[in-house]
């Protein structure tokens, strides 16, 4: 499949507050994260934007993907066959599924239709990326997008029967030059267990959750595909989990999950700006359409919080 353009897609509550830092206006006093969609999900996972200002999660032990609309509140099963579906993404018209259980990326092609709001193609996925040279890939955790290049993260938890590669790493979907087909690139090898991931506004900069080793690497972007050596941008040893998923807003600071615990707000220097406490199991992070509403799935539910972003 060929890579395309760069598109613009950009009960309980949890107390948010501030941590020392020099800007800590981001969180609104006495703003809390509510819940939005609490369907007797098992664990929620990956909140995507997509193209209609929808939110798209997964909940990965009942193999399923679910479309929350901000506009009626409703929530409506998307697939029930995701292949222990985790990270999501809409690029171009395409919703990415980092499949767990399935060790691949699934692609859902799709974009709009004509008089009817925007929709992908129902399931199943039209393509798969499933390995890297010869060798199965680990279980696709989470991805994110640049400018002609598609990375994502392979760690493996649990089960680890079956492995066939040597390391738990980050990949890269560049453009192959053969229609449908992507060349696959292991960019980042020097982590414990990868996680999430995000990129900064100008494209110049990769961030990866390494959640076996509780720090957030940074990697600077210097063709589609190659990244060069990283360094620690923040060391989260302080909390009893690791980092999980993350997001990045319009401003470069970097919203990234701990485990168990809630959202902590980073400058794009790895200063600690504040943190939204949202409870256990929090896993992964997305604004919405307006650049401020954070969506974040924890607590086996999808919630969300108004944030002063500057949108």
């Amino acid at each position: 499949m060929k890579i395309l353009p760069l598109v613009a897609v950009l009960a309980w509550f949890g107390v948010l507050s501030n941590a020392a830092a020099d800007d800590t206006s981001i969180i609104p006093a006495g703003a809390v994260a509510e819940i939005v969609s609490d369907g007797g999900y098992k664990f929620t996972e990956g909140p995507a934007l997509a193209p209609d200002g929808s939110i798209y999660f997964t909940d990965i032990p009942n193999n399923n993907i679910h479309r929350y609309d901000p506009e009626t509140g409703e929530t409506t099963l998307f697939t029930g066959d995701s292949g222990g579906a985790n990270g999501l993404m809409f690029i171009g018209g395409y919703l990415y599924a980092c499949a767990g259980k399935n060790r691949s990326v699934d692609i859902y092609t799709g974009g709009p239709k004509p008089d009817t709001p925007w929709q992908i193609d129902a399931p199943p996925a039209t393509h798969q990326i499933t390995h890297y040279g010869e060798n199965r890939l680990n279980s696709p955790n989470d991805l994110a997008f640049s400018t002609d290049a598609i990375y994502f993260t392979d760690p493996r938890y649990g089960n680890r029967d079956g492995l066939e590669l040597p390391s738990e790493a980050v990949f890269a979907l560049t453009d192959s030059g053969v229609q449908e087909q992507y060349a696959v690139t292991r960019v980042v090898d020097n982590l414990v267990r990868p996680n999430g991931i995000g990129i900064s506004p100008d494209f110049k900069t990769l961030y990866v959750a390494d959640n076996g080793d509780k720090k957030i690497w940074a990697y600077p972007i210097l063709e589609p595909g190659q990244v060069g050596e990283g360094w620690v941008l923040n060391d989260l040893g302080d909390y009893e989990k690791g980092p999980d998923g993350m997001t990045v807003d319009h401003l470069g600071r970097i919203y990234t999950t701990i485990y168990n615990e809630g959202v902590l707000i980073l400058s794009p220097e790895g200063e600690r700006l504040g943190f939204i406490e949202t409870g256990p199991q929090t896993t992964n992070c997305v604004f919405g359409a307006d650049g401020k509403t954070l969506y974040v799935t924890a607590e086996k539910s999808l919630k969300r919080v108004v944030l002063n972003t500057g949108k």
